[in-house]
């Protein structure tokens, strides 16, 4: 691999409607990870992906950044480009958990002649996986820039049997940014999940 100030691997996957993905690999796995093991230590290394959901990471520690978008449309590479190099600052939130290992989902079903169980009822996605290590967990995402979160107490005001919180949110950096709060709860019912988001 020549001298470069950084890598940058483009990978995507496949994918149709009605139709499961085979696995939750990127379409040139074999090439990421080719180039993370040829990768020089001192080199950044950053994947940027494409993807319509989760993907399994195995060389995630062997890589500097993750760029993640879902499904841009025309102007992914534009969007790509304006991240990575600093015009804009990451501000979006993963809309699915990806998992550590494929034993933490179900199985793509490829075959038509066997029907697919899906069996987690109510413990579907992230509020099934709140006990487990993943590799990155639903509603993560990083961004150039800081951001404090200052809680005001309950307000009174709010309807009876209704609980009424305020945040106010400041950018704490020096990189213009926008941040996506998130609000989850834990209900006391037992067959209920845990830690599910609600605002």
């Amino acid at each position: 691999m020549r001298a470069a100030d950084a890598i940058l691997v483009c990978g995507a996957t496949t994918s149709t409607e009605s139709v499961d993905r085979e696995d939750l690999l990127l379409d040139q796995e074999d090439f990421v990870r080719a180039v993370v093991a040829r990768k020089p230590v001192d080199t950044p290394l950053v994947v940027a992906v494409s993807s319509p959901g989760p993907i399994l990471t195995d060389w995630r520690a062997d890589v500097d950044a993750i760029l993640t978008v879902f499904l841009a449309g025309e102007q992914t590479g534009n969007a790509f480009a304006d991240l990575l190099f600093g015009l804009q600052s990451p501000s979006g939130k993963l809309p699915v958990t990806f998992f550590d290992r494929m034993e933490q989902t179900i199985e793509p079903c490829m075959d038509d002649s066997e029907a697919c169980v899906y069996a987690e009822g109510l413990n579907i996605g992230y509020k099934g996986l709140h006990d487990q290590v993943v590799a990155f967990p639903f509603g993560h995402g990083l961004s150039y820039t800081t951001f404090e979160y200052r809680f005001a107490d309950a307000d009174a005001s709010c309807d009876e049997g209704i609980t009424c919180f305020a945040v106010e949110i400041t950018n704490a950096g020096k990189v213009a940014g926008a941040e996506v709060a998130q609000l989850y709860l834990t209900y006391p019912v037992l067959d209920e999940p845990q830690n599910q988001l609600r605002a």
